[in-house]
């Protein structure tokens, strides 16, 4: 189970908590294509927000896995996308390309809801449980996130 932890400063600033509380989990290998997955979870309040994947890999080192270049393998990801997920395309620079997957949600419920979709498109036997505090007791001041599962699960369905 992740656990993650942010701070949230008082005053004007709590209007700006998406920015405050955006959070870089630790980058994670995609076994199939080499890829990097970075992940934010920007959060408005303690129930609405948008979790967004960064998927950076290199189009030189998988020519062997991608028939066809970015414009393939865009039209391939268009093809399989669960539902829930939302897709930003493929930008690409030279042989380094970056395709962004969001996760918009008004509640926790709605979140775990279409993280369950997700997993289940992908594979995963995994329930996903998701819990979201915002706690302001001693020295723990902020949005404290825990979830059972990974940006890896979630996007273990790509082609």
């Amino acid at each position: 189970m992740q656990t993650l932890t942010y701070s949230v400063q008082r005053g004007s600033r709590q209007r700006w908590m998406l920015l405050a509380v955006l959070l870089t989990v630790a980058a994670l290998i995609l076994s199939a294509c080499g890829a990097k997955i970075e992940t934010q979870l920007g959060l408005e309040s303690a129930e609405k927000g948008t979790r967004t994947m960064l998927v950076s890999f290199n189009m030189k080192d998988n020519k062997d896995k991608i028939k066809g270049g970015a414009q393939a393998l865009d039209a391939s990801v268009r093809k399989h996308l669960p539902e829930g997920l939302e897709y930003g395309g493929i930008q690409s620079e030279g042989d380094k390309a970056r395709a962004t997957f969001t996760i918009p949600f008004s509640s926790v419920d709605e979140y775990r809801t279409k993280v369950a979709s997700i997993l289940k498109t992908a594979g995963s036997k995994t329930e996903p449980t998701v819990t979201i505090l915002n706690t302001e007791q001693g020295l723990v001041q902020g949005i404290q996130v825990k979830e059972n599962f990974s940006s890896k699960e979630l996007l273990d369905w790509l082609p």
